[in-house]
């Protein structure tokens, strides 16, 4: 679909004040297919990555780095803590969220929206004493649902070597939303983590209530310190996260040995997490197949895009759980899906993606009787909407 800008109504705004967009990003920046800032993110401004299955906020906010936690987090989609009418995505750990510490200079980020990468570029001051920019990509892997990825690279010249240091603002591993029923590590130097939500049947509901949910969690352990040598490319940390809401992972800590066993396979040899951005890139390149183009102004083109790309980030054919106010990686509405979805959201996606409109309709069929049992609750004819587990539905 390609639409001028005339046509809409707009003329074209006055030029602004050119950023200084790295060469690297210039040409995509001009065709509105990337945004880019100079800024630090503000608190609860900080820009999301997702595949539909996982998601959550890349980086770290001003106020982040001076109080961790308020930032850092991974939403599954499906998994909620909470009781009946106070339920929320529930927040697990992302050990990503992370910053260079100390940096000289910030570059810039780039929120790449067709390839779905969040890099975030500093001028580092290496406990070497060298100088040298060091780049921080961020993305949640569309083909490998389960992975989430950070690649760690600088501009040195060969064999030259930087030691950088990190600054997490990573949520503790003891989350208010799970009690933590299982820790042990995992392959290599990974750590395995199973927690149950902290959640309690609805009132309405006649079914009984199954084991609270579970989430698997495995994740490379990103030292403090990182170490790069020019030539040998990024050093690259690979998460998975499952969760017991997938067919086959109903058992306690399946979810867990799961994610293990996902992040084994990624991480098995160097070129195979090399090979991680490629296979990424390949399956978002299928996904923005479909798109809109605009022409004769960027800024619009940037709106447009970056509107599909949060949409197309919180959802996928393969795990349909519905589309909430906010996405996937934040919890605007607690995450609960409202007509919205079905009135702003559905619409596009029946247009340019049918099968991912179809999981927003599967979504909402595979909970029509437990929303039916809610109307009845309240002595209303029809169905109320729900917002959880298809396990909740009988009875």
């Amino acid at each position: 679909m390609i639409l001028a800008a005339t046509t809409l109504g707009f003329s074209s705004p006055p030029t602004p004040s050119p950023l200084p967009v790295p060469p690297e990003w210039t040409e995509r920046f001009a065709a509105g297919e990337l945004l880019y800032t100079v800024e630090d993110p503000l608190d609860g401004l900080t820009p999301s990555i997702g595949n539909g299955f996982i998601s959550g906020d890349a980086g770290c906010s001003v106020k982040s780095k001076l109080q961790p936690g308020s930032c850092g987090r991974i939403h599954i989609g499906g998994v909620f803590q909470g009781g009946a009418g106070q339920q929320k995505r529930a927040d697990l750990v992302n050990p990503f969220a992370v910053v260079t510490a100390k940096a000289t200079r910030r570059v810039g980020a780039a929120l790449d929206l067709a390839r779905g990468l969040y890099t975030n570029i500093s001028e580092v001051m290496c406990l070497e004493g060298r100088t040298t920019q060091v780049s921080l990509t961020t993305y949640a892997h569309r083909a490998h649902r389960s992975l989430l990825v950070l690649e760690v690279d600088s501009l040195l010249e060969l064999n030259a070597r930087c030691t950088v240091r990190l600054a997490s603002c990573a949520l503790p591993n003891a989350s208010a939303d799970f009690v933590i029923n299982a820790t042990g590590p995992g392959p290599g130097a990974a750590q395995t983590l199973t927690v149950r939500t902290m959640e309690t049947p609805p009132a309405w509901s006649n079914a009984t209530h199954p084991a609270p949910t579970a989430a698997g969690y495995a994740a490379d352990t990103l030292p403090s310190e990182v170490t790069l040598v020019g030539g040998d490319g990024p050093r690259v940390f690979v998460a998975a996260y499952r969760t017991s809401l997938e067919p086959g992972l109903e058992k306690p800590g399946a979810a867990a040995t799961a994610a293990a066993a996902d992040l084994a396979a990624a991480t098995a040899s160097a070129s195979a997490r090399l090979a991680l951005r490629a296979s990424h890139l390949l399956a978002q390149r299928e996904l923005w197949t479909g798109g809109i183009e605009v022409g004769g102004n960027a800024t619009i083109a940037r709106a447009v895009n970056a509107s599909l790309y949060y949409i197309l980030s919180a959802v996928r054919a393969d795990w349909p759980f519905g589309l909430s106010p906010g996405g996937l990686a934040r919890n605007d509405y607690e995450g609960h899906s409202f007509w919205d979805c079905e009135t702003w959201m559905f619409p596009s996606l029946v247009a340019l993606h049918p099968s991912l409109a179809a999981s927003l309709a599967e979504y909402r069929f595979a909970r029509l009787p437990a929303a039916r049992a809610r109307a009845a609750h309240h002595n209303l004819s029809g169905a109320m909407q729900v917002m959880t587990p298809p396990s909740w539905t009988s009875g």
